[in-house]
């Protein structure tokens, strides 16, 4: 096997390693127990509430079972606004509390002060789960990193399969008859870019042999 092939394949172990460890330490981090969901605002609509929001946290809104009630943050644009859960489908998903009703959550990504007002006719309830955010981000790279390291590791099995090594020319040694002997050179494997010479015999006859002692040429005298 060649080295970049190898090189290919190492980084590829090294990095399915590590993603390894950051899903396990990342899930290990987090403390599931801690995340509970607290009741943070209770009130009767129409109002408004001054609330101290974190991106970090998920603010679900609940409203009297029945009633017409509806909610936004005032003052808020695309990133930092209430989210109806008709928009993310998540209305069966939250509607867990006893004569309340899930309809959507304040979803904000700057932390900070800010107007939530509640139109309408009825009972608000607001709940706050914080979430462990290191955690799920470092077992979310671990995955990322995870499904990295297959494609590198795919591609380093690719290159080992197509680089073949180059392997020494093999030369076959023919005798034939009178003293002749030829030699065959056949090369193993092909590199790419180079001439392929196959079956190039060259014969070799040596000189004859004469029991006649030499003589000097004739001068002619």
């Amino acid at each position: 096997m060649r080295t970049a092939p190898k090189v290919t394949l190492i980084i590829g172990a090294l990095m399915l390693v590590g993603s390894i460890v950051a899903v396990v330490v990342g899930i290990g981090s987090t403390d599931f127990e801690d995340m509970v969901e607290q009741e943070v605002f209770t009130g009767e609509a129409p109002t408004n509430w001054d609330a101290e929001l974190q991106w970090s946290s998920i603010y679900f809104v609940y409203v009297e079972e029945g009633s017409n009630v509806s909610a936004e943050i005032l003052e808020g644009d695309v990133n930092n606004r209430f989210i109806p859960c008709s928009e993310d489908f998540s209305c069966q998903d939250y509607n867990t509390r006893l004569g309340y009703t899930y309809i959507g959550d304040l979803s904000v990504q700057n932390d900070g002060l800010y107007q939530v007002g509640f139109s309408g006719d009825g009972d608000v309830l607001v709940t706050e789960t914080e979430v462990d955010i290191d955690g799920i981000l470092t077992a979310g790279f671990g995955i990322w990193c995870g499904c990295c390291s297959f494609i590198v590791l795919i591609i380093g099995l690719i290159m080992a399969l197509v680089m073949k090594d180059n392997l020494p020319t093999q030369v076959v040694v023919m005798p034939h008859g009178a003293g002749q002997v030829s030699f065959a050179a056949q090369p193993a494997s092909y590199v790419p870019g180079q001439p392929v010479v196959m079956n190039q015999e060259v014969s070799y006859q040596p000189p004859l042999q004469s029991d006649q002692p030499w003589q000097p040429p004739n001068s002619g005298v």
